[in-house]
């Protein structure tokens, strides 16, 4: 049986209560929301872009947080084992450091998005410079992260070598394989099975969230 640790759970369960609870806030201030509200930024941290606000276009950063914990927890499972004994120490070590990295990075991403959403309402200490300051760490922090779990592969892995499901050696394929989230091919990141029906949702349910949070 495939357990997650505690201390992820909380993680994962932090990430989803977070936006949730900024979005019973944002309803129930709705009539303090500016009629527009701006969602670009110059280089000196003034908005230079705004749009009409709307609900949808409000919560929709709040919709996204909350899905990007699923994602990560549907990528986790995909790292522990199904039976005892069936990895070697190094996977292990790899399944340990995940089981950290992904939630923490998933409560990170939560937050960027609560703020963006509540900054209407709420404005962020510092301003852009702030949300920017955040941007620039996270993407740090995922490619450092990311970096140390291909480290942490086996070079002989299955998935790396399976020319066959590789489409165009980028796109994963293959509806054999249980996984909704696979390692990319280059170690650098995750993708998304294309064969797996739970994928293809996901995608388009982003879609339509980025939809309609732009109209």
């Amino acid at each position: 049986m495939r357990r997650l640790p505690a201390s992820t759970i909380i993680l994962i369960v932090l990430s989803v209560v977070m936006p949730i609870v900024a979005g019973i806030a944002l309803v129930s201030l709705r009539n303090s929301l500016p009629e527009e509200f701006p969602v670009h930024y110059g280089l000196t941290g003034k908005p230079d872009k705004f749009v009409k606000t709307t609900p949808v276009r409000v919560l929709s950063p709040l919709i996204l947080a909350i899905g990007l914990p699923l994602f990560g927890l549907s990528y986790l499972l995909g790292f522990l084992p199904r039976s005892s004994g069936q990895t070697s120490q190094r996977s292990e070590e790899r399944t340990r450091f995940n089981l950290w990295f992904i939630p923490v990075l998933n409560l990170c991403l939560s937050l960027l998005y609560c703020l963006m959403a509540i900054s209407p309402i709420f404005p962020v200490p510092g301003g852009a410079g702030t949300v920017i300051g955040f941007v620039v760490f996270i993407v740090c922090f995922a490619i450092l992260g990311f970096r140390h779990s291909a480290s942490l592969a086996d070079p002989g892995s299955p998935r790396r070598g399976d020319d066959e499901h590789w489409k165009a050696g980028v796109i994963y394929y293959n509806p054999q394989d249980e996984s909704v989230f696979v390692e990319r091919r280059d170690g650098l990141g995750i993708t998304i099975n294309f064969a797996h029906p739970l994928g293809l949702l996901m995608i388009a349910f982003v879609g339509i969230v980025v939809i309609l949070g732009t109209y």
